[in-house]
């Protein structure tokens, strides 16, 4: 399945088993941050019945560099809720990167929303997520990847084209 680019709101509908696994997983850890609950054995009572208990703990480890390294509030929503946000869409594209090997790529869209370090450190989480949700016979995704946009980020005054480099 091939879904639009990243950082574009879209019904979780239109994901893939295993994407709305993460995306659960994601919005139940923000809810159990919010509420200070431990939400680890929740996430490994779902994740067991999909055969990777071992992603909860990844997951945990995830969203703990995400909220520590974020450069602003990231909109992540209710588990209910039948849209995905701009910045879990990021986060459903990047996993699903790492997932296939595209570790470079998905370094890029984690830098829109995390600090240099906290991509670094997320980009090995996700690399191992990737890891164990393909052991567990889950497949992500793939997310439309306008690699210009976020290497060189919008124009400005437009927000439309890709600010080029400069070349003199």
């Amino acid at each position: 399945m091939s879904l639009p680019t990243p950082g574009t709101r879209i019904r979780a509908t239109s994901l893939s088993r295993s994407d709305r696994l993460v995306l659960w997983a994601i919005r139940a850890w923000v809810i159990g941050l919010k509420r200070r609950l431990d939400v680890v054995p929740p996430l490994r009572a779902v994740f067991a019945k999909s055969g990777i208990v071992e992603a909860a703990e990844l997951l945990d480890a995830l969203m703990c560099v995400v909220a520590c390294g974020a450069v602003r509030t990231l909109a992540v929503e209710c588990v209910c809720d039948p849209v995905i946000s701009e910045d879990e869409s990021r986060l459903l594209a990047a996993a699903a990167l790492h997932q296939s090997g595209q570790s470079f790529e998905a370094r890029f869209i984690l830098r829109e929303i995390l600090t240099p370090a906290a991509s670094c450190d997320a980009g090995e989480m996700l690399e191992r997520l990737g890891a164990a949700l393909t052991a567990g016979n889950h497949k992500l995704s793939r997310w439309t990847i306008d690699l210009e946009r976020f290497v060189f980020g919008l124009a400005p005054e437009t927000a439309e084209k890709p600010i080029r480099p400069v070349l003199h």
